[in-house]
């Protein structure tokens, strides 16, 4: 568990112009435990409130830093793009970390990548 928590912390990219790193190692809380993630992290970084996920409406092709990331399963799932293939999200009975979307247990459940209006441009 410690060396899952530490890996996520060392992959939290420096470069970005936000500091992720204080979002990895969160709780899930129910009942939608990753989306709360993703509204804690919208209104603590970017300063946007998500009451719905439908506040996040703009489908892309082309993720970026601070698109929600859509997946499909038994129950959907989502998590935040914070650079190229990786995410920050969190799932029943673990802790929030960060994680590439791209590694086989993500990639074919993919459903879409969606941005925020606001954000269109903002994170660039």
């Amino acid at each position: 568990m410690m060396r899952s928590l530490v890996t996520s912390l060392v992959r939290v990219m420096p470069d970005s112009k936000y500091n992720y790193r204080k979002f990895v190692g969160l709780p899930y809380q129910e009942p939608f435990g990753c989306f709360q993630l993703v509204r804690h992290v919208y209104k603590e970084m970017y300063n946007l409130p998500i009451r719905d996920i439908k506040d996040i409406a703009v489908k892309v092709r082309d993720p970026q830093e601070g698109d929600v990331v859509l997946f499909d399963g038994e129950v959907w799932h989502v998590g935040l793009v914070i650079r190229e293939g990786e995410m920050i999200h969190c799932y029943r009975g673990g802790t929030s970390c960060v994680e590439s979307y791209l590694t086989m247990r993500w990639r074919n459940r993919i459903v879409g990548f969606y941005r925020h209006v606001q954000l269109q441009g903002a994170l660039a």
